[in-house]
Formats: C-alpha cells, sequence, structure tokens
C-alpha cells in the first residue's frame, strides 16, 4: 500500500503509558497536509538511514486501513524514541511532538542535507521576519527571511490570542547597541566636508532607505561597512521591535494548557491577516483563516493522568482513545489543539449532524471575541473568532 491523501478511524494499541504518543499520532495521521508533505519529499519506507522517518511513515500508511481493521501498534516507534521516553514511564504530548520533529529534521539533514524540508516543518512552518525594528525616525531595520516551525504555541490566556500576540506584538525596547544607523549618517553628512566620505555616506543612506521599503536584509559584507561609517558618532534611538509573519502554515498547533488542566474551549476559528506586503506595493493584505480540528485531551494532573486524541471529520467530532474509536461530543478539556487552513471561515458552517442523540456541530453565533492590534505601517491584524456549540438538551448555554 501506498501513503495517499485519505486516511481510516484506525485505533493504535497502548503498549505501557504510551498514551501520550498514541494521541500525538492520531491527529498527525488525520492531517493531509503531513501526507502530502510526505508525499512531496518521494520518502519511501525502510531506509536504514533515517529509522524514525521510515517509522512515522509506516504508521501513516497502516492508518489508511478502515476498520474493522485490528489495532495498530507503533512499537517500531516507540522502540526508535526509547531514548527520549524511557519505557514504561508516562511522558508528555507536547514534548513528544517536540522530539519527534527534532529527530525527522536530524535524520534529513543527515542523510540529504539541507535540500529537503521535514515534513513536519514543511507542514507546521511559516516565514517570518524575526525581531524587525523601526526606529523612532521611521526606519525599518529587517532580518533575514527565516522559516520557523513552531509546534508549542504556549499560552497561559487559554486561547491563541494571548500566545500570538506576546509573540509579535510590536513593542518599545533598547537593544544592546540601540543606535538609529540612518540619524547617525544624516547627522555626520552634515558635519562632513571630505567629499569621498559625503558620497559613501549618501550612498549608506539610499542603502539602508532601499532595504527598509523593500524589506530586504542587508548582507553582511555592506552591514559591515556601514555599521563602520556609523559607529564613531552613534545617535541613540528607541526601537520598536516584533515578528512579522510573511507567510502562513498549513497547520497552527497550540499548547493551550500548558500550566494547568482544567476544562478549556479553544477558539472555534481563527483568522491570521498576514503582512506580506510592503507599504509602498499597495498590494491587498491576505486573510488566512483556520478551523479547530483536533485536540489532545489530558485528564489528570502532572503526576499521572490519561491523554486521548479528538478530530473533526466528515462533520463531527470523533474520540481516539488508544484502541478505541467513537463519535463523541465536543470538546471540553483540551491540551492541545490543531488548527488547519480553512478557504471560506466561518461564515459557511457544516451541516448539523446527530451523534449519540445529542446535535453537536451545529453553531450557534456568539458575538465574536476580537483580539485586532496594528502596527506602524505594517498594519499587521490578527482577529479570534470563537463560535459556541450548544450543550446538551436541559443543560445551560454557556
Amino acid at each position: 500500500m501506498t501513503l495517499g491523501l485519505t486516511d481510516g478511524d484506525r485505533g493504535l494499541r497502548n503498549l505501557g503509558n504510551t498514551c501520550f504518543m498514541n494521541a500525538v499520532l492520531q491527529n498527525l495521521a488525520r492531517l493531509p497536509e503531513l501526507r502530502k508533505a510526505f508525499i512531496d519529499a518521494k520518502l519511501t519506507e525502510g531506509q536504514n538511514d533515517m529509522p524514525v522517518t521510515s517509522a512515522l511513515l509506516s504508521l501513516l500508511i497502516a492508518m489508511q486501513e478502515l476498520p474493522p481493521t485490528p489495532a495498530f501498534s507503533p512499537i517500531s516507534l516507540r522502540r526508535l524514541m526509547e531514548r527520549d521516553f524511557s519505557w514504561g514511564a508516562m511522558g508528555d504530548a507536547n514534548q513528544f511532538i517536540m522530539r519527534l520533529s527534532g529527530r525527522l529534521r536530524d535524520e534529513i539533514r543527515k542523510v540529504l542535507g539541507n535540500t529537503l524540508e521535514s515534513p513536519i516543518d514543511t507542514t507546521f512552518g511559516f516565514t517570518v521576519h524575526p525581531d524587525a525594528r523601526q526606529c523612532k525616525c521611521g526606519l525599518w531595520t529587517w532580518c533575514k527571511k527565516a522559516k520557523q516551525v513552531v509546534l508549542d504555541l504556549h499560552t497561559t490566556h487559554d486561547t491563541l490570542s494571548g500566545c500570538l500576540k506576546s509573540r509579535t506584538t510590536m513593542r518599545n525596547a533598547f537593544e544592546k547597541d540601540p543606535v538609529c544607523w540612518r540619524c547617525s549618517l544624516v547627522d555626520q553628512l552634515h558635519k562632513c566636508d571630505d567629499n569621498a566620505q559625503i558620497t559613501a555616506i549618501e550612498e549608506a543612506i539610499a542603502e539602508l532607505d532601499t532595504a527598509s521599503a523593500t524589506r530586504r536584509a542587508l548582507a553582511p559584507d555592506r552591514r559591515k561597512a556601514i555599521y563602520s561609517l556609523v559607529s564613531p558618532h552613534q545617535v541613540r534611538s528607541p526601537h520598536t521591535v516584533g515578528t512579522i509573519l510573511l507567510t502562513a502554515p498549513s497547520v497552527l498547533a497550540a499548547h493551550i494548557n500548558g500550566s494547568d488542566v482544567r476544562p478549556v474551549r479553544p477558539d472555534t476559528w481563527v483568522s491570521l491577516t498576514l503582512d506580506n506586503a510592503t507599504p509602498e506595493d499597495g498590494k491587498e493584505k491576505k486573510v488566512q483563516h483556520y478551523q479547530l480540528t483536533g485536540v489532545i485531551n489530558k485528564s489528570g494532573n502532572w503526576s499521572g493522568g490519561h491523554y486521548s486524541a479528538m478530530c473533526f471529520k466528515d462533520n463531527h467530532w470523533t474520540t481516539y482513545n488508544d484502541q478505541f474509536t467513537y463519535p463523541t461530543d465536543r470538546p471540553s478539556k483540551v491540551y492541545m489543539a490543531f488548527y488547519r487552513q480553512h478557504e471560506t471561515g466561518p461564515t459557511k458552517l457544516a451541516p448539523a449532524r446527530t451523534v449519540q442523540g445529542t446535535r453537536t456541530d451545529q453553531a450557534v453565533r456568539s458575538p465574536a471575541y476580537q483580539s485586532t492590534f496594528a502596527w506602524m505601517r505594517g498594519q499587521f491584524h490578527v482577529t479570534f473568532r470563537s463560535c459556541q456549540f450548544p450543550n446538551k438538551p436541559g443543560s445551560e448555554t454557556t
């Protein structure tokens, strides 16, 4: 059997306190984006030099089989992860997905170099301008575009709002060398009487302005040359520092309950407006919607407990509790949440479907919880909308 984009509803055997691993693998197996990344990478089973990658690929293929196929035993992957999680000991689901991602990345880089990206990095990665800075005079200083993979968007606010805002909000800060290069060069230009020096300063100012307008990082040699002109005449100025997102990940992974285990209802919809256009090009900002399609539940406390997975498929939620799979109500205790890209967003709702006698996915449009913030010139907006689901008949509506 070859890897495809669809999956079955197959369970996973518990091999002794491996519920944390099973919950993660069930959510990964339900992601067509991850399957497509494996297909595009042309990775195959049985690659001895990439054992973890091969074991995960074999699991994704096995999970395509439909019931009444017996539960699959992920013992190969469990043995390979033994150095990170000892046998019989309870592990953490968030730590597992982080370690699994790191093992895949290390194997692919060791065997194939930097010519191929890890499928998990492809699925969960996004492009950013890390630590973009704007001086008080309006000059932007851009770092190189970077591909970042975040699998633990951690928040103590029980929503993605606090998490993403803390990671991307522009904040005032003094760096170790809080110098505005352009202001320093302009100040020197008015005092300089050497024609060669004046030409070099004017070229440096023009290059800084171009890099600021086009969001381009300076080449290392040019950065060093311009800094040599600036360093003797530093003008101290506060910087506004933050991270700007340029491309959206296919899947968002959020560590909702990193510090506590209590009932939390995650945002059903998340909308990101990407700041992928320069202020001068006049392009419209792109809005990318995400829908909650998978969660990891945790019961108990840090000394012990149990993990299970829930995934939204065919317009209803299904629980994957180790080898058992069954239809269920909406998520309640959420430890981690997975959001997939959605073309239309929350304006089009799935038709209601009855599960165990309860209408569980007929959304009641409550007033949207919105958190919007903007940056100077960049105008980066994030809007979060939460659609509530009705409770069971006879219970209060929250």
